[in-house]
């Protein structure tokens, strides 16, 4: 165990090591770390972090501040961590639980998935599937991309601002509050578009695409698009408000 006392930015590189560092957290400001083959678990830190791990899972839990990571080949699940969050990974999958604040989040042939988040999102995955659960969405720009996957939005959104869901080749679902004032345009390509128990003001429609409005509209404006898939607009039931 080292227990070192910092007052800058520190830099830590291991390669065929493992380094465990146990560190008063008033004590950290900025914390730099790259490693290969190998991951990287922060805990209980209130400080600016950046880094890089190769072929290794990142983890990170009740972290506050900025976070800024990336992986190859791992995973990345983040707990109750609130700040703006940046991390990437090629051939992981982002799992993210009880978060706050702002994330952005990219990762390739595998999947995002939000639970229980109060959150401004731009996520995108390439041959993943990205879900949201559980979760309120901030911000007046949030964001889900895909390819050759599904993606699932059952959140609280915001009032105002743009929500996109965009996918190829795969289907997109959304569960809306009956209360909301929003504009839809949703439009597919051999596939079908199905709205179930929302009263929309239809501007045009038809199996493959609907522009509405749901109470009049001019507040929050909800853009889908796919293709070769389906895209369904759901009633959010009372008894599954979160």
């Amino acid at each position: 165990m080292i227990v070192p006392k910092l007052s800058q930015t520190n830099e830590f590189m291991g390669q065929a090591t493992t380094i465990y560092l146990s560190v008063p957290s008033e004590t950290v400001e900025d914390i730099m770390v790259n490693t290969t083959n190998g991951a990287i678990v922060f805990k209980s830190l209130n400080a600016s972090i950046r880094g890089r791990s190769s072929n290794g899972g990142l983890e990170l839990i009740s972290v506050s501040k900025s976070i800024k990571l990336e992986t190859s080949n791992s995973p990345i699940f983040v707990e109750e961590c609130a700040g703006i969050m940046e991390l990437r990974s090629t051939n992981g999958a982002f799992e993210a639980k009880g978060i706050s604040g702002t994330l952005i989040v990219e990762t390739s042939n595998a999947p995002i998935t939000i639970e229980k988040g109060t959150i401004n999102v731009s996520a995108n995955s390439t041959n993943g599937a990205i879900i949201i659960t559980e979760s309120s969405l901030l911000g007046d720009r949030n964001c889900f991309e895909t390819s050759n996957a599904k993606i699932v939005c059952d959140a609280i959104l915001p009032d105002f601002g743009v929500l996109e869901l965009l996918s190829t080749n795969g289907s997109i679902s959304i569960v809306l509050d009956d209360s909301i004032r929003a504009e839809i345009s949703a439009s597919t390509t051999n596939g079908t578009v199905n709205l179930k128990g929302l009263t929309v003001g239809v501007i045009s429609s038809s199996s493959t695409s609907l522009r509405g409005s749901l109470n009049g509209g001019n507040g929050l404006s909800i853009n889908m698009k796919t293709s070769n898939s389906n895209i369904t607009i759901d009633k959010l039931d009372a008894e599954d408000s979160i």
